[in-house]
């Protein structure tokens, strides 16, 4: 059976070499490249394990401020679109939310400032009790509708 070896990849500024060393548990935020990006002459990678605190916090970061843009693109196209009658693009964007939550909660937040990580739980809170609220509007408003056409 194949032995799976690891790496760490090292430049060194002043003598301007790249030096690979073997490495067991290298702590820091690991990461899987797209599935399909393929160039040619390129070495296969499985998964990246990024030690620069900042650079996990720039990459975490920009992955925070992806979901939420994505959250926010799906609310605004529901907003857009309003014809009132249907609940199913708040539910995806309910599942959206929820989803940018737990990926808050179990993968972004040790690497988060306790400020960010509490004001996108509480943005994201937010967004979740409006799209709530919406919901049990529609629903009242078909229970109206049934109603009023006397149940059929």
């Amino acid at each position: 059976m194949n032995e799976v070896k690891k790496y760490v990849i090292v430049k060194k500024p002043k003598k301007q070499t790249i030096t690979v060393e073997e490495f067991e548990n290298l702590k820091g935020y690991t990461v899987s490249p797209k599935k399909d990006f393929k160039y040619e002459n390129m070495i296969k990678v499985k998964k990246i394990t990024i030690d620069n605190p900042d650079l996990i916090k720039d990459f975490v970061d920009k992955k925070c401020k992806r979901n939420m843009t994505k959250v926010l693109t799906i609310l605004s196209f529901v907003n857009e679109n309003d014809d009132g009658s249907e609940g199913s693009p708040l539910m995806l964007a309910l599942n959206e939310i929820e989803k940018f939550r737990q990926l808050l909660i179990y993968k972004y937040q040790e690497h988060l400032s306790k400020k960010e990580y509490r004001e996108y739980l509480k943005k994201l809170e937010i967004l979740t009790s409006e799209i709530k609220l919406r919901l049990s509007v529609l629903k009242e408003e078909e229970m109206l509708d049934y109603g009023r056409r006397g149940g059929r």
